[in-house]
């Protein structure tokens, strides 16, 4: 076996130590840590619902009346409304 043989075989055998520790180091490090338990949180026994609720009002009734009319490209644009 010549020098450079031995030199690549030395540096294969490193190169495979390394991959296996490497695996072995990356299971092990999904086993640590202790079991999971959920925290205790009382459940109620049914959903309860605010009786005087209304729906939402918006403050802008149209989109439009605050931005104006968007399908004009930005550089035909006047002051005028349509």
């Amino acid at each position: 076996m010549t020098r450079a043989q031995t030199v690549a075989h030395k540096t294969q055998r490193i190169g495979q130590v390394l991959l296996l520790g490497m695996t072995i180091l990356s299971f092990a490090a999904c086993a640590v840590g202790p079991k999971y338990k959920a925290a205790a949180v009382p459940t109620p026994p049914a959903y309860k619902e605010i009786s005087n609720w209304k729906t939402a009002q918006p403050a802008i009734r149209i989109w439009g009346e605050l931005v104006g009319n968007l399908s004009r490209p930005s550089t035909q644009r006047s002051g005028t409304t349509d």
